[in-house]
């Protein structure tokens, strides 16, 4: 498995995983409102970060980890938005590896806990 930062390229294999993902989960979604969003969060760093996990030579799915700030957290804090698995891809032991492949890059960004 591989996990890299998704770049402005994979936009549109991001926004066809999204609205797979939103459909899942009942969530209204309009491409023409979420590309510029997506855009802001991919080129905007302090506002979060995507991921691509890929296995072999396909893509297996995203992660969105994006930032706020909290007072209980004792600053910057991040929330895993979106965890979506192409359904090929979707195994326990897949979905861990990447859930903690999330969490790692988290604590790389010096995010408390």
């Amino acid at each position: 498995m591989n996990v890299r930062p998704a770049t402005e390229a994979d936009v549109p294999l991001l926004l066809q995983m999204i609205e797979d993902f939103f459909a899942i989960e009942g969530i209204p979604f309009d491409r023409t409102q979420l590309s510029p969003a997506l855009r802001a969060l991919l080129g905007n760093a302090s506002l979060g970060t995507v991921w691509i996990f890929e296995q072999k030579d396909s893509v297996a799915g995203y992660a969105t980890l994006t930032y706020g700030f909290d007072l209980e957290f004792n600053g910057r804090d991040a929330f895993l938005t979106d965890l979506y698995l192409v359904p090929a891809f979707c195994s326990p032991s897949v979905s861990t590896s990447h859930n903690s492949s999330c969490s790692q890059c988290a604590r790389s960004k010096a995010l408390h806990r």
